[in-house]
C-alpha cells in the first residue's frame, strides 16, 4: 500500500505539469511527432546585397556632386544601413567594382568612367578635408592586385584591343594609379578657391558624367548578367 501511495506522490506533479504547459521531451531519444512551424525569415542574398551597395555608393555619387554644385559641402554617403559612414567606400564592394571594371574593359577596350567615379570620391574627400587622401582609389588597385585582375584582363583583351588597352594603360592609367600626384596637381591649380567656389566650377556640367556613365553600366549588368564574378572568370 506505502509503495503504491508513494508513486502516485511522484506522478501527481508530472500529470499536472504536462496539463499546465506544453510537454517538452525530457529525452531526445524518444521519438515524438511534433509539427514545427518553418523559418519564414526572408534568406538574403549576398551577391543581390553586394550589387545593390555598389549601386547605392554611385548614385549617392551622382546627388553629391548636385548638392556639392550648388554650393553645400558634404561627403559621400556610401552606406544605406550606416548613415555615419562617409566619403570610404566598403572595403566589402571593391572585389565587385574590380569585375564590374574588368568586364568593362574586357568589353571596349578601356572604361575610364569607373576609374574617374572612384578618383572624384578621394578628390572631393582631398578638398573638404584640405589634405590629400587617396583612400578609395587605392584600396581598388589593392583589390585588383590581390585578386589577379591584370592577368585576368591581359588574357581576355580581345585582339582589336590589344593596342589601345596597352596604350591606356601606359598614358592614361598613371592618373589613376598615382593618385596623390594627380590630387595634388588638381587642388594645387585651384588653391585659391573655396571649397564651394571649386565644386561649383567643377560640376558645371553633369549631363555626361562618368559617374552617370558608370550608374548606366551597373544598371545594365544588374538587367543582363546574372553573375558579373562569373562573367569575369571570377568564382
Amino acid at each position: 500500500m506505502k509503495k503504491i501511495l508513494l508513486l502516485t506522490f511522484l506522478l501527481l506533479p508530472i500529470f499536472t505539469y504536462a496539463q499546465e504547459e506544453d510537454f517538452t521531451n525530457p529525452n531526445p531519444n524518444i521519438f515524438i511527432d511534433v509539427e514545427l512551424e518553418e523559418d519564414s525569415s526572408p534568406k538574403v542574398n549576398i551577391y543581390d546585397l553586394t550589387q545593390e551597395s555598389a549601386m547605392y555608393v554611385f548614385s549617392e555619387l551622382a546627388k553629391l556632386q548636385e548638392s556639392l554644385k550648388s554650393g553645400k559641402i558634404e561627403k559621400l554617403k556610401t552606406s544605406k544601413e550606416d548613415k555615419k559612414a562617409t566619403g570610404k567606400i566598403s572595403s566589402d564592394l571593391f572585389t565587385f567594382i574590380n569585375s564590374v571594371y574588368l568586364h568593362c574593359a574586357i568589353k571596349k577596350a578601356t572604361c575610364k568612367e569607373v576609374l574617374e567615379s572612384i578618383l572624384e570620391i578621394d578628390i572631393i574627400n582631398s578638398k573638404i578635408n584640405n589634405k590629400i587622401t587617396c583612400s578609395n582609389i587605392n584600396r581598388f588597385w589593392k583589390s585588383w592586385i590581390e585578386n589577379d585582375m591584370e592577368k585576368r584582363h591581359s588574357h581576355q583583351t580581345k585582339i582589336a584591343y590589344i593596342s589601345k588597352t596597352n596604350e591606356f594603360n601606359r598614358v592614361i592609367r598613371p592618373r589613376y594609379t598615382k593618385c596623390k600626384t594627380t590630387i595634388s596637381s588638381i587642388l594645387k591649380n585651384n588653391k585659391e578657391k573655396t571649397s564651394s567656389e571649386f565644386f561649383t566650377e567643377r560640376y558645371s556640367s553633369l549631363e555626361n558624367s562618368d559617374v552617370n556613365k558608370t550608374i548606366k553600366l551597373l544598371e545594365d549588368i544588374k538587367e543582363n548578367i546574372p553573375d558579373i564574378y562569373d562573367q569575369v572568370g571570377l568564382s
